[in-house]
């Protein structure tokens, strides 16, 4: 988190139409150094049912080469926020 946030303002031109935002961020954490957090978690599904009914879903590796691994599944990402709000989807 460190690494986005210190970036925010000396890069705001990256983020075109929204570096009036990055900006604002920027001051924002300078100015008051809230606690912020990151995790990464499996999905909230089925959770009646025990992880090793659903492990389909959780990310999990198919096949291993020599170019890297590949992938299938889901993670949820929570950060960037004092109230962190779940995004899930495909990475």
């Amino acid at each position: 988190m460190a690494g986005l946030l210190g970036i925010l303002g000396p890069n705001a031109d990256f983020y075109g139409t929204y570096q009036a935002n990055a900006r604002r961020w920027s001051h924002f954490f300078q100015e008051t150094m809230p606690y912020v957090n990151q995790a990464i978690v499996n999905p909230p599904i089925d959770r009646h049912r025990p992880p090793d009914q659903v492990d389909d879903v959780y990310i999990h590796v198919i096949k291993e080469t020599d170019a890297g691994l590949i992938v299938s599944g889901e993670k949820c990402d929570r950060q960037f926020s004092p109230n962190p709000i779940c995004l899930c989807g495909h990475f």
